[in-house]
C-alpha cells in the first residue's frame, strides 16, 4: 500500500508557538471513527514544524513535538484529556545562533487512537515564537 498523499483542507489544524516555556496543541482533528471504536480510513498525521530565529529559539533550547489523542473537544476545538500517544516525534534545538530550520514529520496512527488527533509543542526556554504556527493534518 502505498502512503497517503492527498489532504483535505477540512482535516488541517494550526496554531501559534508558544511565547517562553511553555505548551502549545493543535487543535483537535477528527478521525470520524464509529460507536465500536473502528478507525475508518488509512491515513497518516504529518505536521510541520516551522522554521525558529534565535530570538524565537536560542541556542540549546528545545521545542519537542508529541502526538496527543483524546475522545472529545471543545467548543473551540481543544482536545479534552488528551493523551500522549507518542512523544518527542521531532525535536528542534537551537544551534550555532541560528534557531531552527522548518521541518516536516509524519506519523502513522495506532489502531487505539481515539475520536481526536493533534501535535503538542513544548518549549524550553523563553522566546516569543507566536509568529510562526504549527500546521498538522491528515494525509489520505
Amino acid at each position: 500500500m502505498s502512503r497517503p498523499l492527498v489532504a483535505d483542507g477540512l482535516l488541517t489544524k494550526s496554531i501559534a508557538m508558544p511565547t517562553g516555556a511553555s505548551a502549545v496543541t493543535t487543535p483537535g482533528i477528527p478521525l470520524d471513527q464509529t460507536a465500536n471504536g473502528d478507525f475508518v480510513a488509512f491515513c497518516e498525521l504529518e505536521f510541520t514544524a516551522p522554521a525558529l530565529t534565535t530570538g524565537m529559539l536560542g541556542d540549546a533550547a528545545t521545542v519537542i513535538y508529541a502526538i496527543v489523542t483524546g475522545a472529545s473537544v471543545d467548543a473551540n476545538g481543544v482536545i479534552q484529556s488528551p493523551t500522549v500517544i507518542a512523544n518527542a516525534v521531532l525535536t528542534q534545538t537551537g544551534a550555532g545562533g541560528a534557531g531552527a530550520a522548518t521541518s516536516k514529520k509524519r506519523f502513522r496512527l495506532p489502531t487505539d487512537v481515539v475520536g481526536y488527533v493533534g501535535v503538542r509543542a513544548t518549549k524550553s526556554a523563553s522566546g516569543d515564537a507566536s509568529s510562526v504556527s504549527l500546521v498538522a493534518k491528515l494525509l489520505f
